[in-house]
This record gives C-alpha cells, structure tokens and sequence, in this order.
C-alpha cells in the first residue's frame, strides 16, 4: 500500500491518465481512506479544472509552418510552368501533402482520441439498436440475466439483482474482444436504451481532463458517434454506460447501485454533475 508521500507524488500522473490499472486503484483506495491525500486530491482537480477552463488553446507548432512554407517553396522553384495557369501535378501533391501535415498537427492538437474499450461500448450499443436480437438472453428478470452471465464468463460481474422503479433489464450477452472478456447488459430506463459494458479492471486512457470526482472515482464523460458514454473503474471492474440521451446516463448508475443506501450516492451524483 503507498504511503500519504507517495500518493501525493502520484496526484497528478493519475488526474492525467498516466498511471496504470494497479496503480490508479491503489492511490484510489489510499484517497478513499485518507483525509489529508484526498483533500489534496480534490483541490489538485480543482485547480486543474479552473486552468483548463481559463487556457487559451494551443497554437499549432512552429514547426509545422516552416515544413509547409519549405515545400511549397521548394515544389514552385522546381516547376515553374511557363504558359499554364494551373500548378503542375507535383506541386498539387505537395500542397496535398502540406495539408494533410496540417490536418494531422490540427487534429492531433485538439482531438482527445477515444479509449477503445469506450469505443467497443459504443459499437456494441449500436449493434444491439439495429438487431436487437443479437442478445444471448433475453429476460426482465435480472436473477435470470445474472445467473447466466456467471455461467458464461470468466469473471462475475457483481449485478445487483433487485429491482429498481423504471428500470428494466431486457438481456445480455458475452463479448470477447481479442483477450479481454467483457458482459454487455441492455435495460430499459422509461423511455430509453441504456447499455452497460462490464469488463475486469482495465486501464483506460483518456489524453483529456474532462473528468468527474466523485466518491473518489474518477468518472470519464465522453461524446462518441453520437452517444454519450460515462466510463470509470473500481477495485473490481471498469464499466462503461451508454445511450443516445446524456440524462439517461447518469441515472442509469442505478443499475449497480439498487440498495436504497446506494441510490442514495447515485443521487447525490447525478445532482453533483
């Protein structure tokens, strides 16, 4: 277990994403159990969040502009058509390899690329809306969808199986994903599809700070494909919730969370968001 010196060393390589599954989980479970660190925790976020908000955004590197200023440069030197009034092929290819050089610098400045087992969630949401019979199980029997996914993976999923007011669980299925294991779980909450991917702990990287702190759990927002996801992890598992409503989202941590004492804290987030 690490000690308040080293956690405190540790604060902001894990608000950044840099450290792995064992050691976010551990420097969580330390914050979970230490005033002092988790303090300094939240006024660490804080204040990131506050520079993040008032930052100007970056400019492109200098860099980027000398190598397309050079290549065109060089490119009009060598074809210098005399009689024509459009460039010559060569020189298109430069001019398209100089804007491909921007695309990249651009949007690898300013795009935060989406973790992929965020992006598998999404996919398997959207395979569910468009064949809605690809499920292994179908039941509204949360007991029953349990039972089998116990059955089917590697891992136990930890479900709650009693029964929350406007939420119904339609069924499940098992997904493998190269070597990592995971259960997809379909509900409907009013009006809404709600997915919820389940796998064991992973450590899934996010290059933005748009994070939520929340019980010492960091919670990851993201806009994917047109869906809202919300994905965090815990000393047992790394959960990623989808749907195309962003409050459908947030209320679906009920799925986890039934006990009355535990609706309690799902309450007290979605109001802390």
């Amino acid at each position: 277990m690490y000690d308040c010196s080293s956690v405190m060393k540790m604060i902001d390589p894990h608000l950044d994403g840099e450290l792995d599954v064992k050691e976010s989980l551990r420097v969580q479970t330390h914050l979970q159990e230490c005033p002092y660190c988790r303090e300094n925790f939240v006024s660490e976020h804080a204040f990131q969040d506050l520079l993040r908000q008032n930052a100007s955004p970056t400019p492109a590197p200098e860099f980027a502009r000398q190598c397309l200023s050079a290549a065109l440069s060089r490119e009009a030197r060598r074809h210098r058509p005399a009689r024509v009034r459009w460039p010559s092929p060569p020189l298109f290819a430069a001019v398209g390899a100089a804007a491909a050089l921007l695309w990249f610098v651009f949007v690898g400045f300013f795009s935060a690329p989406i973790p992929g087992l965020v992006q598998l969630a999404v996919d398997q949401h959207r395979a569910y809306l468009n064949h809605p019979d690809s499920l292994d199980v179908t039941s509204d029997d949360i007991r029953v969808v349990a039972a089998w996914l116990k059955r089917a993976l590697d891992f136990h999923p930890g479900l709650s199986v009693e029964p929350v007011a406007n939420l119904r669980v339609v069924g499940a299925r098992a997904l493998a994903d190269g070597d990592r294991r995971a259960a997809q779980l379909v509900y409907r909450l009013g009006n809404d599809t709600v997915s919820l991917l389940i796998t064991p702990p992973q450590n899934v990287r996010f290059s933005s700070r748009n994070v939520i702190a929340f019980k010492n759990i960091l919670f990851h927002p993201a806009d994917v494909d047109g869906y809202h996801t919300l994905q965090w992890s815990d000393n047992r598992h790394t959960y990623v919730l989808v749907s195309d409503q962003s409050k459908a989202v947030y209320e679906g941590c009920v799925i986890c969370h039934s006990s009355s004492q535990s609706r309690d804290t799902t309450a007290g987030f979605q109001e802390g968001i």
